[in-house]
């Protein structure tokens, strides 16, 4: 959609949207496409190079010649021979033994897999956020609905208190009392839609500036990953994108340390020369090719390998250690989105069995009502029962759905 187009988006959309926004998307992949030039750059070392060269030149001798002296002659005077050269040379060498650059092509390869990584770690976080964002949408839009129900109720019971005043079976503190009532729901319901306008405006720049006007519930219930908590953790060590950049980061430094010791091997090259020139002048034409190896051994640069596989021990030593930190960050967030949702959802099914009592409760005090049994107080002070248990149970499902992204989040799943 254009910017400034009017949405009602579903949760698939928010996620698709907010991931083809996130600018940390772009950035990563921006990064990928470099980390993939310097792969190409290192390989491009190991392959033949052929170098194509040409001069073109004129020289012109002066030579002194030393005659006799002859008619029309001036002896002693220098003699100009003109002359020009054309050369073409065709040059190539092609490494046959350079394993340090095979190793530098392993790190390479490594740190590109690595961004990859780091690109699933950047959208599953992209995509966890605007999960939130869409879940509180929708409890803020289910709140207001009860926030007006609230007040209706508390407008009829204000009007109940009014008629009862009139007739003496009332005071004058209830009926104070009633629209102190009312003017708090009229409040609540101001303050419930401007979170759910700031919520939509926070909705609208995750999406990438869309004029985002109302969210659509879910069609499902999110499915609860299946499996003890420790098979969770078990997936989550096995899935989790960020022990993915650890473990190839770590594949890159020791490629980069083994590329270091396997400098010590000379590299053989192999390498070959072949041209023509043409002349006008005493040196005629000719022809020449040649084939060489060149075996190159460096076996002290002034301890500068030496330096560098020292760097790349201890950045080794730290990696390891960001990726233990990693392990246990990633078995804690598990555990708690674990714990979090037997929470929510113990907390759910008693929400829904009290909303069914207070139902069931409202229905028994309408059916009074009709029979004569109960009055229309009775009713509304019911009907608020209701609507107060219906709230709670909204309210503790949208965090238990919340809960359950969660957790398939931190198991790597989303």
């Amino acid at each position: 959609p254009s910017p400034g187009y009017a949405l009602e988006l579903t949760l698939e959309e928010t996620r698709a949207l907010a991931r083809e926004a996130a600018f940390e998307v772009e950035i990563m992949q921006a990064r990928i496409d470099a980390l993939q030039a310097t792969q190409r750059e290192a390989g491009a070392t190991l392959r033949p190079r052929v170098q194509v060269s040409g001069r073109l030149e004129q020289r012109d001798r002066e030579v002194a010649i030393d005659l006799p002296e002859l008619p029309g002659f001036d002896i002693g005077s220098p003699v100009v021979i003109p002359g020009s050269q054309a050369l073409v040379m065709v040059e190539f060498d092609a490494p046959i033994v350079n394993l340090d650059g095979w190793s530098r092509v392993r790190a390479a390869r490594q740190q590109v897999a690595a961004g990859r990584a780091q690109l699933s770690v950047v959208i599953d976080r992209v995509e966890l956020t605007a999960i939130e964002v869409h879940i509180g949408v929708l409890s803020l839009e289910a709140a207001l609905e009860v926030a007006q129900d609230r007040g209706a109720l508390a407008a009829a019971y204000r009007d109940s208190v009014m008629e009862r005043l009139r007739v003496g079976m009332a005071t004058d503190f209830e009926l104070r009392r009633a629209e102190t009532e009312v003017v708090a729901a009229r409040i609540q319901v101001e303050e419930i839609r401007r979170a759910r306008a700031d919520a939509l405006r926070m909705l609208g720049v995750l999406v990438g500036g869309e004029d985002v006007t109302a969210v659509a519930a879910p069609g499902e219930t999110p499915q609860t990953p299946p499996g003890s908590l420790d098979e969770q953790v078990a997936r989550a060590l096995a899935e989790r994108p960020e022990l993915r950049v650890h473990s190839h980061t770590l594949s890159a430094l020791e490629a980069a340390g083994d590329g270091e010791r396997l400098g010590l091997i000379p590299d053989l090259i192999v390498s070959g020369q072949a041209s023509t020139s043409t002349a006008e002048s005493i040196d005629g034409q000719h022809a020449y090719w040649a084939l060489q190896a060149n075996l190159v051994w460096v076996p002290y640069d002034r301890g500068l390998r030496r330096s560098r596989q020292a760097r790349a021990a201890a950045q080794t030593r730290g990696q390891e250690a960001e990726l233990a930190r990693t392990v246990a960050t990633i078995e804690r967030e598990v555990s708690d989105a674990w714990f979090a949702l037997e929470s929510t959802q113990a907390t759910a099914a008693l929400a829904a069995e009290q909303e069914h009592l207070a139902g069931e409760a409202l229905r028994l005090a309408e059916l009074a009502q009709e029979a004569g049994a109960a009055t229309a107080l009775d009713v509304l002070e019911a009907r608020a029962s209701f609507v107060n248990a219906r709230t709670q149970s909204v309210s503790a499902s949208h965090r238990r759905d919340l809960a359950v992204w969660r957790l398939i989040w931190s198991i790597g799943a989303l």
